[in-house]
């Protein structure tokens, strides 16, 4: 069973993706495929961390995430081919982050992630299932926006009650 995300457990995953990029960096270069990998999880571990902590997906950190994944599709583009699955899965988590986003600015930023969605569903379907355990975490400690919800039918996950 994975662990509950926590501040903690996000400041140990980014000292391993700092080490990770650096010695792979060091020993492969930036352009070598294992590189671009952990460079787009490193970025990945950045926007679950902001979406996290401050439940948004705006600012310095998400942005420079962004440069980040960029980076690595033009670099994956470059080795490895716009067809490869490596390249398309980095487009995807640019084309996601892009969209919710833009779905969050739409519907007021400024309440939060968990109110720019009507439903479950629909925060889920924008964000995926990589970030679940993520929403589930950001809802238990939002019972008013549930209480709120509740004629909505908005239900939680037995586990995070």
């Amino acid at each position: 069973q994975a662990p509950v995300p926590s501040a903690e457990l996000f400041a140990e995953s980014e000292q391993l993706h700092e080490r990770a990029v650096e010695n792979l960096t060091a020993a492969l270069q930036q352009g070598h495929p294992l590189t671009l990998a952990s460079l787009h999880n490193q970025a990945c571990s950045w926007i679950d961390r902001c979406f996290h902590e401050e439940g948004s997906l705006t600012g310095k950190r998400v942005d420079t995430a962004v440069e980040q994944l960029r980076l690595v599709h033009k670099l994956r583009i470059e080795k490895l081919g716009k067809e490869h699955p490596d390249t398309q899965q980095t487009e995807k988590k640019i084309s996601e982050i892009s969209n919710l986003q833009k779905q969050m600015e739409k519907d007021g930023a400024n309440h939060g992630a968990m109110e720019a969605f009507g439903t479950w569903q629909e925060l889920l379907q924008s964000v995926g299932t990589r970030y679940m355990r993520v929403v589930v975490h950001m809802a238990s400690g939002r019972k008013k926006w549930l209480e709120e919800r509740h004629g909505e039918g908005v239900t939680l996950p037995s586990r995070a009650r």
